[in-house]
């Protein structure tokens, strides 16, 4: 029977029935075949009972049968492909299926599944909720679909179902069925059959009969048929006829059977000494093998050295484009560079050879670009290299272990290409070191538990974080950015200065933390002035040793006063408390006092464990500015274009706001570069302008130029201002040429997004071209409230605020090149309560259109512009019907607080004409900015209410406009309006099916690739 792969993925799910735990990594799973059986008339229901392991899907063996869904292998969202043996269980303790029940009847009730006969036919049927456990992990498997086929066997040629090709003289099954045999070698033709149902409790198990009625060859000269038995002759394929007895009809018909193939085979499986493997001259694809004690060679193909084992007999090259089976390095070193390898083993007693894998021959003269570098497990003793920084195609392993204490096994990647990354299903072993952060690595674990590991991360080069999955009793040296997704057991860690570690679940440490690079006279990282090595982590989720020798940054991702910043395994003798990088007092006092957290202080009390967060105020700042992007030194790059205002933006950190005590200063870094100039060169709020120059003829200075925006606090005893100690952003702003082109608009950029009434801001505006605009003149709609002089002074205009609280716009004109005349507005806000809003960490203003999916919430933040507090706060969309204003439902965040606030905007969906209508979003009357609706990725046909009655059932149409890797439906409450049929149709579109069982008014939502969208809502009557 041939093979099919399955992989399509949808599934019907509901709030609360089908939902799957959200910690499980997915994959797809492939089958064997994809049908089962039923003889009409038969066992009319079949009931699927739920075990431990399936009896409907199982792993495919030799003794497989068409009664099951045999899945020969899984493949996990990085391409790992897992094959049976991987995998250990099947589990469909949580599996419902789905049906349009033409055929058979779905039934998920009690707890089981079954199928009841309705007529002959092919009907699809839908599984979702299966796991599968392989390569020690254990995944959610994407809904696998498979066709129910019920024949009836008095009219269905007999029950014939196909014909089939097995290795087996007798039994056949769809386990030992074949496509190829070897010259010499047998296959065994047989007609596949249901004749009965075998039970209640399974599927039909097809009856493979003889075929050997009039059998023969398509070509004899490469296959003989000899009854129901095949014979290879020569290499080539070729097919065979024969006479099946219909006894339904009384007649006998001609079958063919699928092709067979036929190749040569190696007659030898291990080759011993091999000194040689080299692609042969003669014969393309193929390579000749030097072995044994003659230096005998032999030539063969990828599928013949895929087949063997080659035992080294000393350092050996292995040929870009082969294929081997299995690889003994037998104590030799070895370099796999484009080549693929089942598995490389070491089975020399006390070696420490090493193996590498790497990928940099692709695309050169040596082989053909298409060749990459695979290599499915390798189990040594010696160290292992996996990847190089001048790859130029993804390297990928599956497992690698190395056994010995000492050997390391160390991972780098492509150092400037994006695509080009490096992927390890698993290490086992001691000592890693990981040297990229496009190293993509599945599972980590020592080798020996009896003795610590060492785990290294170095990423000097690269703006991306190092992605790790969890680790346990390692210790831990980070010197480059690193996201980890659980420590446990860590004996000690030590953080390069400014680099940071992020733990995404919890963290244990049993020893010191500490920040390496230091500057203090010992230069252990323990007492040093350099504590910048920074762990990131939630609150309640960090233990450490808390004996007083850690020295680093905590930051309490989303801190809030009362979390717990982190635990000790003991209760605390005394008092301590850490140091908010601000507090001269604390400095040595107490045994965290070299634990910095930048804007709160965590306080562990005396018999307690916990250190709780407090005073949380402002410690840092983070980059705000739209465009920006993080290099590998930790400051941020900005481009603009000779003459254009590019506005600069900071947020305050921990605390969404600054008070009173607070401000920004804005400097030049490095010195003044004269082609640049900062709209504001000192105290300032959180945003600034700069403008640039670019003088192609200028070849003395720089095209670049250095700014920092840093806090600073008054000190409340003396009214002197210091810098606080917390991370400052820099910004490296390089100016780059206008390009030749004709200047037909131009755009207002201001330095403030808004302004109090005794307050001015300036105005520019900057030609989208090389030519520079004439005659910038400027109007303002309401002088009462701010005034504007009627021209500009080098295209900038000094809009003030006359002491009034109000809106004016300001229209700006300016003339072209052409003489024509183009006019842009600029609504200016004057108030006493200015907030600053925050969309997806990028300050957004009174210009800026932000753009949301329709049906969909976006989260935006409104602090207070200039650090004082306000209670009166008004937060209302210009429209509606094209947003809604709501409260931001995640935990964590609060309602304006007189500061600061977290709010929510919720695109429409079903308005007429949607997509693409804007509306103004404002706080007290200010226009904070302009938020517009996007298409979504999908097309309902319902996009009103609909009035159900009760007991009735709508169906509604989905029709994705993407690539779809998962599709779901639920209702708001799913007793009141229950989901109730799901069909994926040939097109792509989803058939989707809603009941009404209890009175009132329910949202019906969709969830595509991840992402929730409310479609429509239904009124059960």
């Amino acid at each position: 029977m041939a093979a099919a792969m399955v992989s399509s993925a949808f599934a019907m799910s509901t709030a609360t029935a089908f939902a799957t735990a959200p910690t499980l990594p997915t994959a797809k799973a492939q089958l064997e075949n994809s049908t089962v059986y039923m003889a009409k008339g038969g066992n009319t229901t079949v009931n699927v009972t739920k075990a431990a392991t399936s009896n409907l899907f199982k792993e495919l063996d030799a003794n497989s049968t068409a009664a099951n869904l045999n899945i020969k292998s899984v493949t996990t969202t990085d391409g790992t492909v897992l094959d049976t043996s991987d995998i250990t269980a099947i589990g469909d303790t949580n599996a419902t299926a789905t049906a349009d029940n033409t055929v058979v009847k779905v039934d998920n009730a009690k707890g089981n599944i079954s199928f009841t006969e309705q007529k002959a036919g092919t009907q699809q049927v839908t599984v979702s909720g299966l796991q599968c456990t392989a390569g020690g992990k254990t995944y959610n498997l994407v809904p696998i679909t498979f066709d129910i086929d019920l024949v009836d066997t008095a009219k269905d040629d007999g029950g014939y179902i196909s014909t089939v090709w097995s290795s087996a003289k007798t039994d056949a099954n769809i386990g030992n069925t074949v496509d190829s045999i070897n010259v010499g070698g047998n296959a065994y033709l047989y007609s596949e059959t249901v004749a009965a149902d075998d039970s209640k409790d399974a599927f039909a198990t097809p009856a493979y009969i003889s075929a050997v009625d009039k059998t023969a060859s398509s070509d004899t000269a490469v296959l003989t048929v000899d009854t129901n038995k095949a014979t290879g002759v020569a290499v080539g394929s070729a097919t065979a006829s024969y006479l099946y007895n219909n006894k339904n009809k009384g007649v006998k018909e001609t079958k063919t059977s699928p092709e067979l193939s036929v190749t040569t085979a190696p007659v030898i499986t291990t080759y011993d000494n091999v000194s040689a493997i080299k692609a042969s001259t003669t014969t393309k694809g193929s390579y000749e093998v030097t072995y044994g004690s003659n230096k005998k060679p032999v030539t063969m193909t990828n599928d013949q050295l895929a087949k063997v084992t080659l035992k080294l007999a000393g350092t050996t090259s292995i040929p870009a484009g082969a294929t081997i089976g299995t690889l003994d390095i037998n104590g030799n070193s070895v370099t796999i560079d484009g080549a693929t390898v089942k598995k490389v083993t070491d089975t020399k007693a006390g070696s420490k050879a090493e193996v590498t894998v790497n990928n940099t021959l692709v695309g050169t003269t040596k082989h053909d670009a298409a060749v990459s570098t695979k290599v499915d497990s390798i189990d040594t003793k010696g160290a292992v290299n996996i990847g190089n920084e001048n790859d130029v195609a993804t390297t990928t392993v599956g497992s690698v272990k190395t056994t010995a204490s000492a050997s390391t096994v160390d991972v780098s990647a492509n150092k400037d290409k994006a695509a080009i990354r490096t992927k390890v299903n698993s290490i086992t072993a001691n000592n890693i070191e990981i040297n990229s952060a496009k190293a993509s690595i599945g599972v980590i674990t020592k080798a020996s538990t009896d003795s610590q590991g060492t785990l290294q991360m170095n990423n000097s080069s690269s703006t991306e974080d190092i992605i790790l999955p969890a680790v346990d009793g390692y210790n831990l040296t980070v010197n480059g950015n690193t996201t980890v997704a659980s420590i446990a057991d860590c004996p000690s860690a030590s953080i390069a200065s400014g680099k940071t570690l992020t733990v995404s679940g919890k963290a244990t440490f049993t020893g010191n933390v500490i920040t390496t690079g230091t500057t203090g006279d010992d230069n252990t990282g323990t007492t040093g002035d350099d504590k910048t090595g920074t762990l990131a982590i939630a609150p309640n989720s960090l233990t450490i040793l808390g004996n007083g020798s850690d020295a680093f940054t905590l930051k309490v991702n989303d801190v809030k006063n009362g979390d717990t910043a982190f635990m000790t395994k003991d209760n605390a003798k005394a008092i301590a408390y850490t140091n908010d990088g601000n507090d001269k007092e604390n400095e040595n006092q107490t045994a965290y006092a070299n634990i910095v957290t930048p804007g709160y202080t965590a306080e562990q009390k005396a018999g307690s464990k916990n250190a709780v967060v407090r005073d949380v105020t402002v410690g840092s700042l983070t980059d705000a500015t739209q465009g920006s992007k993080l290099n590998s030194n930790g400051t941020y790059d900005v481009e603009i274009v000779s003459g254009e205002t590019k506005q600069l933006a900071v947020n305050p950190y921990p605390a969404s706001s600054f008070g009173d005590n607070f401000y920004i200063n804005w400097s030049y870094t490095d010195g003044k570069n004269a082609d640049f100039k900062l709209g504001t060169v000192g105290a300032s709020g959180l945003t600034n302008t700069i403008t640039g120059t670019y003088d192609k003829n200028n070849t003395a200075t720089s095209k670049t130029q250095k700014v920092t925006a840093q806090l600073y606090k008054m000190d409340e005893t003396t009214g002197n201002a210091e810098p606080v100690k917390g991370k400052s952003v820099t910004y490296n702003v390089t100016v780059t040429d206008k390009k030749s082109v004709a200047t037909t608009d131009f755009t207002l950029t201001a330095d403030k997004n808004v302004i109090k009434p005794s307050e001015s801001m300036t105005l520019t505006a900057a030609p989208n071209g090389s030519s520079p605009l004439t005659d910038v003149t400027a109007k303002s709609s309401n002088d009462f409230v701010a005034t504007v002089p009627t021209s500009a002074t080098d295209n900038a205009l000094k809009v003030t605020a006359t002491g009034k609280t109000g809106t004016a716009v300001i229209t700006v004109t300016a003339t072209l090149p052409d003489g024509s005349k183009v006019s842009h507005v600029y609504t200016v806000s004057v108030t006493n309560t200015p907030v600053v809003a925050i969309v997806n960490g990028k300050i957004v203003g009174p210009t800026d259109i932000v753009k949301v999916t329709q049906s969909t919430a976006q989260h935006v933040t409104f602090i207070a512009a200039d650090g004082k507090k306000f209670t009166d706060f008004k937060y209302t969309a210009g429209n509606d019907k094209v947003m809604q204003t709501r409260a931001y439902p995640s935990k964590g965040y609060t309602l304006w607080d007189g500061m600061s606030g977290d709010y929510g905007m919720y695109m429409n969906g079903g308005v007429k004409d949607g997509v693409g209508d804007k509306t103004g979003v404002y706080v007290n009357g200010q226009l904070a900015f302009t938020v517009q609706v996007t298409d979504r990725p999908f097309q309902c046909d319902t996009t009103q209410t609909v009035d159900l009655k009760k007991g009735n059932t709508y169906c509604f149409k989905i029709t994705p406009k993407t690539t779809v890797d998962n599709f779901t439906f639920n209702t708001a409450r799913d007793a009141a309006l229950t989901t109730c049929g799901l069909q994926k149709n040939a097109d792509g579109s989803y058939l989707c099916k809603v009941h009404g069982t209890q009175t009132g008014s329910y949202g019906v939502y969709i969830t595509l690739n991840g992402q929730q969208y409310k479609v429509f809502a239904v009124n059960v009557k």
